[in-house]
């Protein structure tokens, strides 16, 4: 059957497939699970640990898994894994900074940052106001810190602000 249909067809029984393989992991698996799991793979991925980035196509995928799970995780859930939460979108933001060293393009750090910015905004959207003003507080200061990549880590806040404000515009407008 497979070899009757044209490719066009194949390529979206295959993209209906890991869509649905993507919302399974999401929903399905344990958050405590499954944000010690995402973490561990993105460090292994982009080698962010050793300080030695790689940008990587499948850090988009990946915090996609994580972003569908904030939908379905409880309100309590969401709070006990903030924690572990915020010290990974900390590391995961440093991705910019981590990239200007190694002199790489502006399209490609921003095609580094996207998906975790993307992440941290859905997480954001499901935080309470309580939950969010420290968030906010901790990455005010990891961004504003003095250090050797600071004018860095302020262009990852402010895109961070900027999708941030634009996603809570839609709900007063």
């Amino acid at each position: 059957l497979a070899a009757k249909l044209p490719t066009s067809e194949k390529q979206t029984q295959l993209q209906t497939r890991l869509q649905s393989i993507r919302h399974s992991l999401a929903t399905a698996s344990v958050p405590r699970t499954l944000v010690s799991s995402i973490t561990k793979v993105y460090t292994e991925v982009t080698g962010i640990d050793s300080g030695d980035f790689k940008s990587a196509s499948s850090i988009g995928p990946l915090l996609a898994i994580l972003s569908e799970s904030f939908a379905s995780m409880s309100r309590d859930e969401l709070t006990i894994q903030l924690p572990p939460l915020t010290s990974f979108f900390v590391q995961a933001l440093d991705a910019r900074s981590l990239l200007s060293s190694r002199k790489v393009s502006v399209d490609e750090m921003n095609t580094s940052e996207e998906p975790v910015v993307a992440a941290l905004v859905s997480l954001v959207l499901k935080l309470s106001e309580a939950g969010f003003r420290p968030l906010f507080y901790q990455l005010y200061d990891w961004a504003t810190r003095v250090t050797d990549v600071h004018k860095e880590r302020l262009v990852t806040f402010y895109n961070l602000t900027m999708q941030i404000a634009e996603k809570l515009k839609g709900l007063f407008v």
